[in-house]
């Protein structure tokens, strides 16, 4: 009676050790998988911030080009300091 009760308790006990650990290997998965969702959210914020700032800097490129056409389109003052 006794050895058919300690083989039931070590079966027991067998099986809630590989339930914690099906249910520890379950938690990683879940982790991973929040961790890999929440990278590509990064990632994807991260792209829209980098064209959004790319976009800024070739406006204020194409400004400073318009400006420089100008400036060189004036024709030159004559410099008066020598008189």
């Amino acid at each position: 009676m006794k050895l058919s009760a300690l083989l039931i308790l070590a079966f027991f006990l067998a099986d809630c050790s590989q339930s914690d650990q099906e249910h520890a290997r379950e938690q990683a998965r879940q982790a991973a998988a929040q961790l890999k969702h929440d990278s590509q959210e990064a990632i994807r914020e991260a792209e829209a911030d980098a064209r959004k700032a790319n976009h800024e800097l070739n406006k204020d490129f194409e400004k400073t080009r318009e400006k420089a056409r100008r400036a060189l389109d004036q024709p030159e003052k004559p410099d008066d300091s020598n008189h």
